[in-house]
């Protein structure tokens, strides 16, 4: 619209000022016979006042450039009207990011100290030294508790009780770290850390199960009293001795 505007105005001028020359001319040639003599006048009207009259009187000059200004501002109208925007097509969507999978965790394998009971008399009997949640067991203070209570280390990684303190006597019960594994690394024993310790004991392996369960009583008392922790039955049976004496008539003790 703006172009077409501007156009328009531009053929105005064009025609104003074709109307203004042609004005212009007229009185350029009326100045030109004002200014003829009298003797002119006369020898001019002798000779041919007709061609005269003919000559003033004829129509005012008028260049016949008008209606070709409108033709060609028409055309020019034409030529400069704006093609159709054509937009462009719209983008693609991006796709929005897929969640993140989330993979659950495998459950832990069992830990060796699991009760398995089956029957009257338990495969395995437990008990558990759990650590304070701030503080947990570890470093050397951890090694030297358990080797004044007489566990030894074996080749398994676990701690032993054996009978009368001896590494060559029998193996009365076990030690076990609370962790997944259960085992110790004695060789980075510094760094070893573990919020509970368990010890067990497979009573169908002992012929003398009463001795072997009362020694075991005695030093996971001891051992929890120098670690300044918590003891219980299995995972979280209170250390009462209601539920020991239950725990001696499991066992037939």
């Amino acid at each position: 619209m703006a172009v077409r505007l501007i156009l328009l105005a531009i053929g105005a001028v064009i025609i104003l000022a074709i109307l203004w020359d042609g004005q212009r001319r007229k009185k350029l040639q009326q100045r030109k016979i004002s200014d003829l003599s009298p003797e002119t006048e006369s020898d001019f009207e002798a000779s041919g006042g007709e061609a005269l009259d003919a000559e003033v009187h004829r129509e005012p000059y008028v260049l016949d450039d008008e209606e070709p200004a409108e033709i060609l501002l028409e055309e020019e109208l034409v030529d400069v009207v704006p093609e159709p925007i054509v937009e462009p097509p719209p983008a693609a969507p991006i796709p929005e990011p897929e969640p993140p999978v989330r993979v659950e965790a495998e459950a832990p394998t069992k830990p060796i100290y699991e009760n398995t009971a089956t029957g009257s008399v338990p495969e395995l009997v437990w008990f558990t030294i759990k650590a304070d949640e701030e503080t947990p067991f570890g470093g050397f203070s951890l090694l030297q508790a358990l080797l004044a209570n007489g566990f030894r280390f074996a080749d398994d990684k676990l701690f032993y009780y054996h009978e009368n303190r001896e590494a060559a006597g029998q193996k009365l019960f076990g030690l076990a770290a609370a962790t997944e594994e259960g085992v110790f690394d004695l060789s980075n024993m510094a760094r070893f850390t573990c919020k509970g310790l368990v010890l067990f004991i497979s009573p169908k392996e002992h012929p003398d199960l009463k001795l072997a369960f009362n020694e075991m009583l005695d030093v996971a008392e001891s051992l929890a009293e120098d670690l300044d922790a918590q003891l219980f039955i299995e995972k979280n049976t209170p250390w009462l001795p209601e539920s020991i004496d239950r725990l001696r008539s499991t066992l037939k003790l």
